[in-house]
C-alpha cells in the first residue's frame, strides 16, 4: 500500500496493538503517524517529502520501528520529530535526516 497525504490536512494515521505497516510506502505531508501497543513499522518506507510541510512519528507503549526505512526532514522549528516513548524501541530500522 502507498499512501500520501497532503498539506495542510493534518492527517493521522494509527496502528494499534498487534498491526503492522507491512512494506508500506507512507509519505507524510503535515501529517502524523502513530504506533501504540505492540504495532509495528514493519518494513515500510516513511518519508518527509516535503521540508516546509514535515510529519510527525510517535512510538508508545513496546512499538517498535522494525525494519523500517524512516526519513526525517527535522526542522525543528516546524516541530517535526520521531519519537520512542515508554518501552517502544528502534528495532532494526533505518533513520536517516534530509
Amino acid at each position: 500500500a502507498s499512501v500520501t497525504s497532503s498539506p495542510a490536512s493534518f492527517a493521522t494515521y494509527t496502528f494499534n496493538n498487534n498491526s503492522t505497516a507491512g512494506s508500506a510506502a507512507l509519505a507524510l505531508v503535515d501529517a502524523n503517524l502513530v504506533f501504540n501497543g505492540s504495532s509495528s513499522a514493519g518494513s515500510a518506507t516513511i518519508t518527509m517529502p516535503n521540508d516546509m510541510h514535515p510529519g510527525n512519528i510517535t512510538f508508545n507503549g513496546t512499538s517498535t520501528a522494525g525494519t523500517a526505512n524512516i526519513t526525517n526532514v527535522a526542522v525543528t522549528a516546524l516541530g517535526t520529530s520521531v519519537r520512542f516513548l515508554g518501552a517502544s524501541t528502534a528495532g532494526g530500522a533505518c533513520a536517516s535526516r534530509r
